[in-house]
């Protein structure tokens, strides 16, 4: 983001927003896939769902990369607003049913875990679900939802993720251990 303010020409702050939103899209996935494959797997994924999963993001690779990210100007800020607009609400659209299904399914996944294991895991467990759960609800909000109202706050949902790293590391490696 902070490459993003510095440029002095838009087509080189569009290249480096393409390229933020098209990449920032993998983290709804990748959360489902880590809560899938931790601590363990339960269950192989059908192929349907492969299937289901690989289309989606390849479709928002193209929505996000080509006709989502292309839909966005560059605007003076204002005084709720950042220097970024988006046109394509279809294309955000999508994005944002996209982040929110994975992000819920992870969720859902990492709580059923939670419901049917053992002390061990249920403590690990525990800890990622409660230090992920309040900053995924603020970062989602503000940064994925919100996001075509007002610009100003996209800074928290990185911010929230830095912090969030911090507590699972901490809870995860050294709360356990004491």
């Amino acid at each position: 983001m902070a490459l993003f303010r510095e440029q002095t020409f838009e087509s080189s702050a569009l290249m480096y927003n393409k390229l933020l939103d098209t990449f920032g899209f993998l983290i709804a996935p990748s959360f489902f896939l880590f809560a899938h494959f931790f601590p363990y797997q339960k269950e192989r994924l059908s192929f349907k769902f492969k299937a289901f999963f690989i289309v989606s993001t390849v479709l928002m690779f193209i929505d996000t990369f080509y006709f989502w990210v292309d839909g966005v100007i560059i605007s003076p800020p204002g005084f709720l607003s950042g220097n970024v607009s988006v046109l394509n609400y279809y294309g955000f659209g999508y994005f944002v049913a996209y982040f929110m299904f994975y992000t819920i399914l992870a969720f859902y996944l990492l709580f059923k875990k939670y419901s049917e294991s053992s002390e061990f895991t249920r403590i690990r467990l525990k800890y990622i679900i409660f230090d992920t759960l309040p900053f995924g609800i603020v970062a989602t909000t503000i940064s994925v939802i919100l996001a075509p109202i007002t610009f100003g706050y996209l800074y928290i949902g990185p911010l929230s993720a830095v912090i969030m790293l911090y507590y699972v590391s901490y809870f995860m490696f050294k709360a356990v251990n004491k």
